[in-house]
This record gives structure tokens, C-alpha cells and sequence, in this order.
């Protein structure tokens, strides 16, 4: 009779380990996937932040070639460098760009030549 209770209740703890494992090998697997999908969205956010980084670089890129083009189409020659490199000064700075843009097209050259001037 003892051996009968014994086996019984090996047999209960056996089945509650069993199930122990099985809940413990569910919550590692369920952990894993977390670890996963925290790892995927780190991803996507870096991805995301390239992409972000290289848009902003290219619309940069076009307001330069943008202020650039005013600059010959007011009469700044290539060859002018004091002229040029005050079309860089005007590049650099958000502010004075968007001025620059923004200046009568007769009155941009006229601009650029009153900064070269102040800035030597």
C-alpha cells in the first residue's frame, strides 16, 4: 500500500514538473521573441535615423546648388573666388541663406558684394 501511495504520488510530481518545464520553456521562448522584437525595432530606428540623416543632407545639398544657381543668375563668375567664397559665407549660415533667397533677385548680387566687403 505504501508503494502504490509512493508511485502516486511520484506520478503527481513528475506531472508537475512536467509542467513547470513546459511553463518555463513557454516564458523563454516568449522572452526570446521580446528580445527579438526589441532588437528589430533598435534596427528600424537606426534605418530610420540613416535615412532621416541622409534627406536632411540632400535637401542641404539642394539649397546650396539653389543658392549657388541665384548667384551665377545675378552676375557671380566663377572665376570671381572673393565673391564665391562669400557665397560659401551665405551657405553657412540657415539665416543669411534664407535671406539670400529671399532678396530681390536685381538686389542679390549687390548682397553678396556688401558681405565680401564686411567680411575683409
Amino acid at each position: 500500500m505504501c508503494f502504490q501511495s509512493k508511485s502516486q504520488a511520484i506520478k503527481l510530481m513528475d506531472k508537475v514538473i512536467s509542467e513547470q518545464t513546459r511553463i518555463g520553456e513557454d516564458r523563454n521562448k516568449m522572452m526570446e521573441r521580446q528580445v527579438e522584437l526589441q532588437e528589430r525595432q533598435a534596427e528600424m530606428k537606426a534605418i530610420m535615423k540613416r535615412r532621416n540623416r541622409e534627406e536632411k543632407r540632400k535637401e542641404e545639398e539642394a539649397e546650396v546648388d539653389l543658392v549657388q544657381q541665384m548667384a551665377r543668375d545675378c552676375g557671380v563668375q566663377p572665376h570671381n573666388t572673393r565673391l564665391r567664397y562669400t557665397v560659401l559665407q551665405i551657405c553657412k549660415d540657415k539665416k543669411t541663406m534664407t535671406f539670400f533667397k529671399k532678396t530681390d533677385p536685381d538686389a542679390r548680387k549687390d548682397f553678396i558684394e556688401f558681405l565680401a566687403n564686411v567680411n575683409n
